[in-house]
């Protein structure tokens, strides 16, 4: 992977068979001369005379071994298990920075669930726990004063910006258990940042802006008020078992597709209430018994609240995700 953006990324012998042993005159041996051969010299000098054609071969031979790959691996799942260690990286609370949840059980930052239990039960610990965390978010939540709605030239600092979980998408709903009993799990992703810090989307003039692209695997455009987040796994082994499947084009999906609203992070009162942005990430193409490692970004410059930069060691967060079925 490449290194993190914000570190300041046949013939036959038949010699042994004499006139004499059989009493016979052999005739001599011929070898027929087939007309193949000169046919595919024929074949050799065409493709040798069009450059583009070669081209074409060659990577359409190019496709084939990868699919192989894909396919060889993708059809060791059921053979060869990757499972979680128990020495992988313990889960570390913090109250600033991008942060995920559910909270994994065990303390580290595996998140291992069985589909099935999804269906069985209502009372699942990592329901449980996504059902808290969206309660600010509910419509009911955000029915009065101060509460208000906002954008790009109103979030006036004494009042609180609506953000509803209708934003997170149907998939990523209570009602479908969050996408966990169908296997592709969504993850809450909140960027949590100090009072006095702001963040604006990176400009085409910054140099992570580069990097942004690359991430994203498609050309993203620039939206003054936004800040994007994108995931991947965080080695080229682990975006090999993420491939997505049909009828997915993408490993991951965001809700909101947007990423997170710059303006909500202004000067506001601190004793009003705070609505943090958050998104949730939807995996679509995790393999069962397969541990993955995904990191995901959230692509804004942090200032604080007199223009000077700051730190972007919040901007980045990392789990793993294991379907134990």
């Amino acid at each position: 992977m490449s290194a993190n953006p914000y570190d300041p990324v046949t013939t036959t012998d038949s010699t042994h068979l004499a006139d004499d042993d059989w009493g016979l005159s052999l005739p001599p041996i011929r070898y027929k001369n087939f007309s193949g051969t000169s046919r595919l010299k024929s074949v050799c000098l065409r493709i040798r005379q069009h450059p583009k054609c070669l081209g074409i071969i060659l990577s359409t031979i190019g496709i084939i071994i990868l699919l192989v790959v894909i396919i060889s691996v993708a059809s060791s799942g059921g053979s060869s298990d990757r499972k979680p260690t128990g020495n992988e990286p313990k889960w570390k609370k913090t109250d600033k920075g991008l942060q995920f949840y559910p909270v994994p059980e065990d303390g580290t930052i595996v998140l291992s669930f069985n589909p099935e239990k999804f269906y069985l039960s209502a009372q699942q610990p990592i329901e449980k726990q996504l059902n808290e965390r969206l309660k600010p978010y509910l419509a009911t939540s955000q029915m009065d004063s101060p509460y208000t709605e906002c954008n790009a030239t109103y979030s006036p600092p004494d009042k609180v910006c609506r953000i509803p979980s209708s934003l997170f998408g149907d998939e990523c709903s209570k009602f479908k258990h969050y996408g966990y009993y169908g296997g592709q799990p969504c993850i809450l992703i909140q960027l949590v940042l100090p009072d006095d810090v702001r963040i604006q989307p990176i400009t085409k003039d910054s140099p992570l802006w580069n990097a942004q692209q690359a991430d994203s695997g498609a050309k993203m455009s620039y939206d003054s008020n936004n800040v994007p987040i994108t995931c991947h796994g965080k080695t080229e082994f682990d975006n090999l078992l993420l491939k997505p499947h049909a009828p997915f084009k993408h490993s991951f999906e965001y809700y909101p597709s947007r990423g997170f609203s710059a303006h909500v992070y202004r000067p506001r009162m601190a004793s009003l209430p705070h609505v943090m942005p958050a998104v949730m990430v939807r995996l679509t193409s995790l393999l069962d018994r397969k541990l993955v490692h995904v990191t995901c970004t959230a692509w804004g410059q942090l200032y604080d609240f007199s223009d000077k930069l700051q730190s972007h060691k919040l901007l980045q967060t990392s789990f793993a995700v294991y379907i134990d079925h």
